[in-house]
């Protein structure tokens, strides 16, 4: 196995710097502040000269450069947490290998708000209208492992992910679904 060279907080900065442009382009002074050393990255806050609101900074992989932009919803203290467990996109396609306790399975899963695309087509006009899946939705796909769900949005749901995991209810992977590395 080969090993990854570890990112500098020099380059990690070359990295972040895209996405504070991106990000805050309508804020004057917009910059990255001091950085703050994780465990997996390197953690840049956004600075302005005016008030603003919406992110609270850009994370740097230290092995492979990925960034993930903060939200402003939780503490970043919340958000550095998660990121060190490895909850390191924003999208997730989440398989579920194996179910320990289905009921608290069931209950995650409905936590997680997975939806689905319903499609029709009416009136001259191609309807993709997402929903929520229901228990029995759920319980139906879990009758076939691996269960795979793409494309779920974890941000505002992680606690409800790790709890499931510590509790071992059941065995899941997940895989980044979207490519956040790219500067915008």
């Amino acid at each position: 196995m080969s090993h990854v060279p570890t990112l500098s907080e020099h380059q990690a900065r070359e990295l972040a710097e895209p996405y504070v442009r991106s990000v805050m382009r309508s804020i004057r002074g917009a910059r990255l502040g001091p950085v703050r050393e994780l465990r997996l990255g390197w953690f840049f806050p956004f600075h302005a000269d005016e008030m603003c609101a919406g992110s609270n900074g850009v994370i740097i992989n230290k092995e492979t450069g990925h960034a993930l932009v903060l939200g402003s919803a939780f503490s970043i203290e919340r958000d550095f947490r998660f990121y060190d467990l490895g909850y390191q996109s924003k999208e997730y396609d989440l398989t579920i290998t194996a179910v320990f306790d289905s009921r608290r399975t069931l209950d995650t899963l409905l936590a997680l708000h997975l939806q689905i695309v319903d499609e029709s087509f009416e009136h001259g006009t191609h309807w993709k209208i997402p929903r929520a899946l229901t228990r029995d939705e759920l319980a139906e796909r879990l009758r076939t492992l691996p269960c795979r769900f793409s494309g779920v949005k974890l941000y505002f749901r992680l606690e409800a992910l790790e709890e499931a995991r510590v509790g071992r209810w059941f065995e899941v992977t997940l895989a980044a679904a979207e490519p956040e590395n790219r500067a915008p």
